[in-house]
């Protein structure tokens, strides 16, 4: 190594990098010290209890120092072999307390302009831990192998709106490029908000069978839509109230002028309408009416389900 080196700072996850560097560094600078970081809330290798492992070297349980963290890649539930063979090899332990890893990543982003994950953020956290003790002079190395884009999803960005605030637009603009301006808010006045709120109160109404419909062929009582809608599914027809006009009216115009919902009738047969016979002698069954055909039965207003009387 050419150079000066007094402090080499690093995390584990599965220890190789640790291992492999740090025997590096001694071999060649033997005066470096070594710092080893991990969480507080997992300190397997600072509670001196070691990984119990089976025959072919895998952990046989979880470790009992273990916790639950937010940094991410470091230090699982129990202590790597490739690690566990390099300890020794580190000068001093550091803990890094909960929230100061994602805290420091972000502040690297602030200030620094750099986009490190949450454990870039711990690193550096026990880096500028060990600066402060480190004597006036004293060269320090810690590296991020890490970038803040694969924790868009995590903890780590939770508190950054997906919107621009004032303050970022007004940073945005100043600047001649394309901005993606927010949509414009809405106004509603509030007899707009009253008419809305009107019509949904009459569409629950109608869902949940508490709308109220007169119909004077039920011993004038009030009938629900459920009840109606039961009615029409059964073969109800449609009835006038009261012919108010040799011509036929429209369902609407019906309805407007006080139609009811009643028992089909029995239709007359139109005088245009042709009636088939039949000059059997034997045969005793009165000739079949023929249905008149579905227009002009509507034109006539008389619409039912069979077509026929009951």
């Amino acid at each position: 190594m050419n150079g000066k080196l007094d402090y080499w700072v690093t995390g584990y996850g599965t220890g190789g990098t640790f291992h492999g560097t740090a025997k590096y560094i001694k071999e060649k600078n033997p005066g470096t010290k070594i710092i080893l970081a991990e969480p507080s809330a997992a300190n397997l290798v600072g509670s001196g209890i070691g990984t119990k492992r089976n025959a072919d070297g895998s952990p046989a349980d979880s470790h009992p120092a273990f916790s639950a963290h937010p940094v991410q890649g470091w230090t699982p539930d129990f202590i790597p072999y490739v690690l566990e063979t390099g300890l020794g090899l580190q000068d001093e332990m550091i803990e890094i307390p909960d929230g100061a890893a994602v805290e420091m990543s972000q502040t690297l982003a602030r200030t620094q302009g750099i986009l490190t994950g949450i454990s870039g953020g711990a690193t550096m956290w026990a880096a500028i831990e060990t600066a402060k003790k480190a004597p006036e002079g004293s060269v320090l190395v810690a590296m991020l192998p890490d970038t803040g884009e694969r924790y868009l999803s995590t903890p780590l960005f939770a508190s950054i709106n997906a919107d621009m605030d004032e303050e970022e637009l007004s940073i945005a603009r100043s600047t001649p490029s394309h901005i993606l301006e927010p949509p414009p808010k809405m106004s509603m006045s509030a007899e707009d908000k009253d008419r809305i709120k009107k019509a949904g109160q009459g569409i629950t109404a109608f869902a949940e069978g508490d709308l109220q419909i007169y119909d004077p062929n039920v011993d004038g009582k009030l009938q629900g839509t459920n009840d109606l809608m039961n009615r029409v599914k059964s073969g109800a027809s449609f009835s006038a109230a009261s012919p108010k006009s040799a011509e036929p009216a429209s369902i609407m115009d019906r309805i407007q002028g006080g139609a009811s919902f009643g028992k089909p009738q029995a239709e007359p047969i139109p005088p245009s309408t042709p009636v088939e016979t039949t000059n059997t002698p034997e045969s005793s069954t009165p000739p079949p009416q023929q249905i008149p055909k579905e227009n002009e039965r509507f034109q006539r207003g008389s619409y039912a389900r069979s077509g026929m009387a009951e």
